[in-house]
């Protein structure tokens, strides 16, 4: 549950940045401030997914 928690987090603010990001695309809102803000949760997301099962050595 503990390693899922951050990829859920960060699923979540994907979703929301896209919708910023759909209200921008319609003027409802700035794009140049929306746009990083979708690339950063895109960035995110994909470093939580390639780090959750990444080997970390024998203990």
């Amino acid at each position: 549950m503990t390693q899922r928690l951050p990829l859920l987090i960060a699923l979540s603010c994907f979703v929301i940045a896209l919708c910023f990001h759909t209200m921008a695309l319609m003027n409802m809102a700035p794009i140049i401030v929306t746009s990083p803000i979708l690339f950063v949760t895109i960035l995110l997301n994909l470093h939580f997914m390639n780090t959750r099962k990444q080997f970390r050595g024998f203990k």
